[in-house]
């Protein structure tokens, strides 16, 4: 009984660890412009959220993160599925899901960002820079 407590216990742990350190978040402002979306106020800005997923996710999933995008006062939208095309200098690849064309673009390198956000899938372009 003594052994099927402490194996119970290790196994919850195990789990508790999994469920929340299976992703780091990065949050990021970008400065830019809009293709077709006329900002009311201030400089055109997006706000970022990025969870990137840890290896043991593969178990689980395809997708190498998630994306919340905001503008602020308008519009929230989510990108379920991220292709890391590289190591920690890569490029980011935002997909609506899985099965659908590109929404979005990101270098970890330069901190670029090209999204496809709002009901009109309007353009975004501009530069980020992580935010605590």
């Amino acid at each position: 009984m003594k052994k099927f407590i402490v194996v119970a216990l290790a196994l919850i742990i195990t789990l508790l660890i999994v469920v929340f350190f299976s992703a780091n978040t990065v949050r990021y402002e970008c400065l830019g412009s809009f293709k077709h979306l006329a900002v009311k106020q201030g400089e055109p800005k997006i706000f970022l959220v990025y969870s990137d997923y840890r290896f043991w996710t593969k178990l689980w999933t395809s997708s190498d993160g998630d994306l919340k995008a905001e503008i602020p006062g308008y519009w929230l939208q989510y990108y379920g599925y991220v292709q890391n095309t590289g190591e920690k200098d890569g490029h980011l690849h935002f997909y609506d899901n899985k099965n659908e064309g590109l929404s979005g673009y990101f270098s970890l390198l330069s901190k670029h960002l090209w999204l496809k956000i709002g009901p009109q899938d309007d353009i975004f372009e501009g530069s980020c820079r992580e935010v605590k």
